[in-house]
């Protein structure tokens, strides 16, 4: 597991894709009710060329394994949300992907082209949020191995360039199960053999963004 290649796969798929925008997901993550829709219609809105900012859209996981059962809208997540069926994506690990102002995010009307909630600081290091952006987005640093900040590097390298985190309202992406602790078990292991290398990559990393914008990756609380 801790050899998968997994950034160069990430840069490999994006290098082949020939589109304006651009969504960075897992195969197993579903998306609400008109996803491509509603996020085309704000990035066509918000992302002109050049701009930096993302499109950040929220992140849960539902007690759920069939499709089925799935939250299409706002209105089926906050329920499930309020009979412990659904979380916070990776709940049991604070702060990966938890965004302020989740009350008021159910609170605001649906829309065909919905608007931008707020724009939130990156303002701790486990941060991983998922957005769609413009294409021309910094590549995923392949000297990170998996499981050790592999997607969080990007993360990092978009604070470190001044990119603005604007949250969507309505639209948002969950994962079929909660996570287990056989599954967490398994990539804590994979995390202690990649120590070493992760390490190293931390180092060179932090030598690259310093010397690029030059300016602390405290800044990005990295």
């Amino acid at each position: 597991m801790s050899l998968y290649p997994i950034n160069i796969l990430r840069n490999v798929a994006r290098k082949y894709s020939k589109g304006k925008y651009i969504v960075i997901a897992d195969i197993d993550h579903m998306f609400s009710k008109d996803f491509h829709k509603k996020m085309l219609s704000t990035a066509k809105r918000e992302l002109k060329d050049n701009i930096t900012a993302v499109l950040v859209y929220r992140i849960f996981e539902i007690d759920y394994e069939d499709l089925k059962y799935g939250p299409k809208n706002k209105n089926d997540l906050k329920q499930m949300i309020d009979n412990k069926k659904a979380f916070i994506f990776h709940h049991s690990y604070n702060g990966a992907h938890d965004i302020s102002k989740l009350d008021e995010w159910f609170s605001i009307p649906d829309s065909l082209s919905p608007s931008i909630q707020h724009e939130e600081p990156y303002n701790r290091y486990n941060w991983e949020p998922q957005f769609v952006s413009l294409s021309t987005i910094p590549f995923h640093d392949e000297r990170f191995p998996y499981p050790q900040r592999d997607n969080t590097n990007l993360r990092w390298a978009l604070c470190m360039e001044g990119y603005k985190f604007l949250i969507v309202n309505d639209v948002f992406m969950y994962h079929l199960g909660l996570k287990n602790k056989n599954e967490s078990k398994n990539v804590d292991k994979a995390r202690k053999y990649s120590r070493e290398k992760y390490e190293k990559a931390l180092v060179e990393f932090k030598k690259d963004m310093k010397r690029k914008y030059l300016k602390d990756t405290k800044k990005c609380n990295f």
